[in-house]
């Protein structure tokens, strides 16, 4: 008898505290999250070294964050200095960056690249993941992770989309916690 009165008070506590949760907003409103710097993603050699973007501009691979400092790069001290789950993970970044370049280069249709097999988001994210010039996606997501000290589920998403067999059947992207491309 004792334990269902313990049991009947606990259930609306919990109740009390996870409406509490919801009402006082525990996720960042999308406008919230800290994204991509613009000079990361617009194509254009922004500080003249000759490389553009995340993937061939060093100081866009190393931190690529709006609350940073670009092309230019980012002291290690003036990095991921907002709390961490403000930040939009690693993947979804990049995720954002190959639907930009689509758009962009290849006039919003992935078939339209000139890539032999690729016709979808999917496909053009396996593609540069796996024909990077430099480091590859799952490079730049690990050393995120080890400078933000914070593992947002990146690697994982990328060996889910990009190293499974049966290969993936999705043509969209996913997302983890934020896309600017929804």
């Amino acid at each position: 008898m004792e334990t269902k009165n313990r049991a009947n008070m606990i259930i609306p506590l919990i109740l009390f505290v996870l409406l509490g949760a919801v009402f006082a907003g525990t996720m960042p409103e999308d406008d919230q999250f800290i994204s991509f710097n613009e000079e990361c993603f617009d194509m254009y050699d922004n500080n003249n070294d000759g490389d553009e973007d995340i993937g061939q501009d060093q100081g866009c691979t190393e931190y690529p964050y709006e609350d940073g400092n670009g092309e230019d790069g980012t002291s290690l001290s003036n990095r991921y200095t907002s709390d961490i789950g403000k930040y939009q993970t690693g993947y979804d970044l990049l995720a954002d960056y190959v639907k930009n370049s689509i758009e962009k280069a290849c006039n919003g249709d992935a078939a339209q690249c000139g890539i032999t097999g690729v016709t979808n988001e999917v496909q053009m994210f396996c593609y540069l993941e796996s024909n990077a010039a430099g480091l590859t996606f799952t490079q730049m997501v690990q050393s995120w992770r080890i400078s933000a000290n914070f593992d947002d589920g990146s690697y994982q998403m990328i060996q889910d989309l990009c190293y499974i067999f049966p290969p993936s059947s999705l043509t969209e992207l996913p997302v983890i916690n934020f896309s600017n491309y929804e």
